[in-house]
């Protein structure tokens, strides 16, 4: 019968690998973004007889995994059994053993059996595609728990906004399994354990249910990306996040228990189409729709700073697991091509590393003001297109016209597709944090699963 091992050896004593595993959020942390597959029904533990169920999609095809958790045993073993799925026969073990007292390894063993009379998918390799899972899991994990143990206070009670969006989901399973409690701020009522209500018109938030937060992280608005900016869309864009932030700020600067820190979200439009210049944070903002957006965005938070909540901002740059998606199909047809000139520079930043930075600027009590998070190096557009290319193996060979893109109303192509801006973390990483992913290759490569 085949079976697939991998051993990983890991800088970290195995009672806090074991911990992290056993957190009910940390399988959100380990599914590869190319699986597609979502988690349906979570076990609250990895206690003998409790289940998993996920929707994974391959190819055209969806399908239900069940799994039920066996052979338990405290912080040394446990299993995942196929109970309905594409397999005749799956069985994960993971065991868990120290290495010395600050290290340990941990090894994956799978029996499969596939289903009788041939494989899941026609041409389906499932040993390359294990290996290609678990090298995305060792990273994953190794960096999860960097950030973790570089943290030595108490669990922290942390209130998101935005908690289903692309940012908000991931920061939001990274804090709960590094044991940190989250709360879901809604904008409706709720009953459900763990959630806020919040009248977005009003900036009311339910405070009984709110409480005392350590943080309060700010990360809900419009997507600024998606759709045709309509006059409707641009409004729609200003009033999420200006108008909401500052009756949020409001608010929050109203209550009797406050956050110790406001987290807002911002974004490096804010500087504008800026050329060759190199950007930090002591650069002004620049001139356009975005940039205005984000001056009055980020003006927003004052009533928050003015109550003695310390406020930290956060300029994202553009964040590759939200852009991919939409440029994936085009790339593997062979049709990836620069904007323009191509000659535009590009802030991009992994999620992983925005989620991180939040992460810190959380639990470092002495930060606020404006951060820059997007990795240290920049790259022109016709340098992402390339690499973009060369690692899925296909051409480019084209060039989208600068002409055609502005067709789109109201300045958009001139605002997302054709302004440059080379903006750099300077004060990010003048107050010790590091990116995990500070080349657009590796950081590619850990998207797409493409190691080799």
């Amino acid at each position: 019968m085949p079976e697939f091992v991998q051993r990983t050896e890991l800088p970290f004593p195995v009672e806090t690998v074991f911990q992290w595993h056993a957190n009910p959020r940390a399988l959100n942390r380990l599914l590869p973004p190319w699986e597609r597959a979502r988690i349906i029904r979570s076990a609250p533990s990895l206690a003998d007889g409790t289940e998993v169920e996920l929707e994974v999609h391959r190819g055209p095809l969806k399908f239900r995994w069940v799994a039920r958790h066996t052979g338990y045993i405290e912080g040394k073993q446990f299993q995942d059994e196929q109970v309905s799925g594409p397999f005749k026969r799956w069985i994960h073990t993971h065991r868990f053993e120290p290495v010395d007292a600050n290290r340990s390894a941990l090894e994956d063993r799978i029996v499969y059996e596939p289903p009788a009379g041939g494989q899941i998918i026609p041409g389906l390799n499932i040993q390359k595609t294990l290996e290609r899972a678990f090298e995305f899991r060792k990273i994953r994990l190794t960096h999860d728990l960097e950030r973790h143990t570089s943290y030595t206070g108490p669990p922290l009670r942390i209130a998101i906004t935005g908690s289903s969006g692309h940012i908000g989901s991931a920061l939001r399973d990274f804090l709960e399994s590094g044991g940190h409690q989250v709360l879901r701020v809604v904008r409706k009522e709720s009953k459900r354990p763990n959630t806020v209500g919040w009248n977005v018109d009003t900036g009311e938030l339910d405070e009984e249910s709110l409480g005392k937060v350590d943080a309060f992280v700010h990360l809900a608005g419009e997507n600024i990306g998606s759709g045709v900016w309509t006059n409707a869309k641009k409004k729609a864009i200003r009033e999420s996040r200006v108008a909401a932030t500052r009756k949020l700020a409001e608010r929050l600067a109203a209550l009797e228990r406050k956050p110790d820190v406001l987290i807002t979200a911002s974004a490096v439009g804010y500087y504008g189409n800026r050329g060759y210049e190199v950007l930090d944070e002591s650069s002004g903002p620049g001139k356009g729709f975005l940039a205005d957006v984000a001056a009055e965005w980020e003006n927003a938070s004052h009533p928050a700073e003015e109550a003695g909540i310390r406020v930290a901002k956060i300029r994202t740059g553009v964040v590759l697991s939200t852009l991919l998606p939409r440029m994936l199909p085009a790339f593997n047809a062979g049709l990836g091509a620069p904007f323009g000139k191509g000659t535009q520079y590009m802030s991009w930043v992994s999620r992983d590393d925005v989620i991180g930075a939040i992460h810190h600027l959380i639990t470092h009590p002495t930060l606020s003001g404006a951060f820059n998070v997007t990795a240290p190096n920049a790259v022109t557009n016709e340098e992402f297109t390339k690499t973009l290319a060369s690692l899925l193996h296909r051409p480019s060979l084209f060039r989208i016209p600068a002409f055609a893109l502005k067709l789109l109303p109201n300045d958009m192509a001139d605002e997302l597709m054709l302004a440059s801006a080379w903006v750099t973390p300077k004060k990010l990483t003048g107050t010790g944090f590091e990116f995990h992913f500070d080349t657009l290759e590796n950081a590619l490569r850990f998207e797409l699963g493409r190691y080799r």
